[in-house]
């Protein structure tokens, strides 16, 4: 069906440029005609000519206002989430944002149990932040399911600021009025040197749209991170960005979306 609709696409194209030739072939010919037969051109003055002129730039107009969508032609793209394994800090309770962080041994683990489950599945790319923990796990997945991994900076995880590096325990003892106020505004609080969840929602909402387009109708890996899943998760399924910490993933737990025309289906 897709290439029908192609081939109907090519078909019209050549016949608006033929219409278009052929009325261009024929004003010539008119113009020339009176020129060559030196007749008094009271019915086709210059300024009748260049009114045809103009009225033959519209017929030529034809194939670009007619030019079909094709966007409506996208199909539904399968995006499969997945958060990077396991890191020391995970244990620690350490807010690790955009600090490069590795997996530890179980992360290690976690990715190549991971990646014998997709065995044998067809996937048509992978892609990964550039964060260290998602590399390491995107290169174990890669092995299983034979793709190259594609970086992309947006799929990162949220810049937490001063508050990097620091235990969840730490900052509730220390900074209590600014957890505070970051879980009774989420969309716009930001740590001292950080990012807010809105902007995370919006990095990561164009790197999924550019994906998914690029990759219409397939299904597609994404290794990214906790914060930054979760938060468009929550967007998607219209839940507050004070109820994100219940919807980040486990390390290496598949989420998968269905993207459409800008209109996803977690």
């Amino acid at each position: 069906m897709y290439n029908l609709l192609l081939k109907s696409i090519h078909l019209q194209k050549k016949f608006y440029f033929l219409i278009h030739v052929f009325v261009v072939a024929f004003v010539n010919s008119c113009y020339s005609y009176f020129i060559f037969t030196r007749k008094k051109l009271l019915r086709f003055s210059r300024n009748n000519f260049f009114r045809l002129i103009n009225v033959v730039g519209l017929i030529a107009a034809l194939p670009i206002s007619l030019k079909p969508d094709y966007n409506c032609a996208m199909k539904p793209t399968t995006i499969h989430l997945i958060r990077h394994g396991q890191t020391d800090w995970n244990i620690q309770r350490k807010y690790q944002g955009s600090i490069d962080i590795p997996l530890n041994q179980t992360g290690l683990l976690q990715a190549k149990e991971l990646a014998d489950k997709l065995i044998g599945q067809r996937f048509d790319a992978l892609y990964s932040s550039h964060l260290q923990r998602a590399c390491q796990t995107a290169q174990v997945v890669a092995y299983a399911v034979n793709l190259p991994v594609s970086i992309d900076e947006r799929l990162r995880e949220i810049h937490m600021g001063d508050w990097e590096g620091r235990s969840i325990a730490e900052l509730a003892e220390t900074q209590a009025e600014f957890q505070e106020l970051a879980h009774n505004d989420p969309e716009h609080y930001r740590p001292n040197g950080g990012e807010s969840i809105k902007s995370v929602a919006d990095r990561m909402l164009a790197a999924l749209d550019e994906i998914a387009r690029k990759h219409s109708g397939k299904e597609v890996l994404v290794v990214s991170h906790g914060m930054a899943i979760g938060t468009v998760l929550c967007l998607l399924q219209g839940i507050p960005f004070s109820e994100v910490g219940k919807h980040i993933p486990h390390n290496t737990v598949l989420k998968t979306i269905v993207w459409e025309n800008k209109k996803t289906q977690p």
